[in-house]
């Protein structure tokens, strides 16, 4: 059952009481005072925490001018009132209807009561619910907010656009239904007694404008764009091999990446053809942006000269393959492309995530210059 709700002026309220509420100052000019009592209906107790509204008469239920609840004793007042007529609803356990209509004459007190109780079978309140769609698609829309003006409360709708508002008084009902992207929809429907009512809103999408977005880049996320690279500073400051920056790289203008390994840890050898690293004579594992290029020599040291030979060439000497193969690897990269290059002669200075049997001879990191495309 719901409540319904019914009213009654006081003894005396055909015309305006000219005395001043206990609540309320005197009125301002060309405005009133609404002195009122709420009871239960059957037992005529006073009723607290209603909560009484006043609209215009003239107006729609979302024009509300003011709005008070009732005291512990069901005593409620509305002070400084303009001059007119108003509706005064009346609601509880957020049910509610429209009460009664009064009117407000300048300088006077209107005395109100107000008897809430429960329905009869006749006066049971209805029921609102409905669908929210895309105006356009027909698709039923998900996440919109209908809102009972008044205001009453609000819902949102569910995956397929369904909402309800299970328990309405009589009345005309004004309700509005928002969703971000859409403009917002907004209209009135009359609800009876015991009467269920379903609508479906159609909403139409709304453009929206924003400010332009700009995409930002640190200078190291640009710089040290490749995972193996963000740890380049960190291996320089520990000074375990030998570094070779673009700064260098371009003063001395090289032509190709093994002129930029003389005078380092790197053995050049055969017009920059072969190289190799240290005494033993062994060619280097080589990385190109952390990806493996040549595979090293492991433990073949290079061999001496083939005895009584006059004139001894690299070519006799047993590693040549694998110091060719290093060579080509640096040199697949423009030197003016490079970033960085790390030089690390043995076991003993290389980085553990690119030591391994076949780096023992030594290793060499070459990173290209990152930046961003376009």
């Amino acid at each position: 059952m719901g409540l319904m709700a019914f009213t009654g002026l006081l003894q005396g309220a055909e015309g305006q009481v000219r005395t001043s509420s206990r609540g309320c100052p005197d009125p301002v000019p060309g405005t009133g005072v609404i002195v009122g009592m709420v009871r239960e209906a059957s037992t005529q107790v006073p009723m607290g925490f209603v909560d009484i509204r006043l609209i215009p008469a003239s107006k729609g239920i979302g024009a509300l001018v003011q709005q008070t609840r009732s005291a512990p004793g069901g005593r409620f007042e509305f002070c400084n009132v303009p001059v007119g007529s108003y509706t005064v609803q009346g609601w509880f356990d957020e049910i509610g209807g429209d009460l009664t209509r009064v009117s407000v004459g300048p300088g006077g007190t209107t005395p109100l009561m107000l008897n809430l109780g429960l329905a009869g079978e006749g006066d049971e309140p209805g029921s609102l619910s409905g669908e929210v769609v895309d105006v356009e698609s027909g698709e039923p829309l998900e996440g919109v907010t209908v809102t009972l003006l008044g205001p009453r409360g609000q819902v949102l709708t569910d995956a397929g656009g369904h909402f309800s508002f299970p328990s309405l008084f009589p009345d005309t009902i004004h309700l509005r239904a928002s969703r971000l992207g859409y403009q917002d929809a907004q209209g009135s429907v009359a609800v009876g007694g015991s009467e269920a009512v379903t609508i479906q809103i159609a909403m139409t999408t709304q453009a929206i404008i924003m400010d332009p977005i700009t995409v930002t880049a640190t200078r190291r996320e640009l710089t040290y764009a490749l995972p193996g690279m963000e740890e380049l500073e960190r291996r320089m400051a520990l000074g375990a091999g030998d570094f070779i920056l673009q700064k260098e790289i371009q003063a001395r203008n090289p032509s190709r990446v093994t002129d930029i390994l003389f005078g380092t840890r790197v053995i050049v050898m055969n017009d920059g053809k072969q190289i190799y690293m240290g005494r033993s004579f062994c060619a280097p594992v080589v990385y190109i942006d952390d990806v493996r290029i040549t595979h090293g020599t492991g433990a073949s040291p290079l061999k001496s000269s083939v005895p009584g030979d006059p004139n001894p060439d690299v070519k006799n000497w047993g590693n040549e393959d694998e110091g060719t193969f290093a060579a080509e690897a640096v040199n697949l990269v423009q030197p003016l492309h490079i970033q960085a290059i790390e030089i690390y002669s043995g076991p003993a200075s290389t980085p553990g995530q690119y030591l391994d049997s076949r780096s023992r001879c030594g290793v060499i990191l070459i990173w290209t210059r990152r930046g961003p495309k376009g």
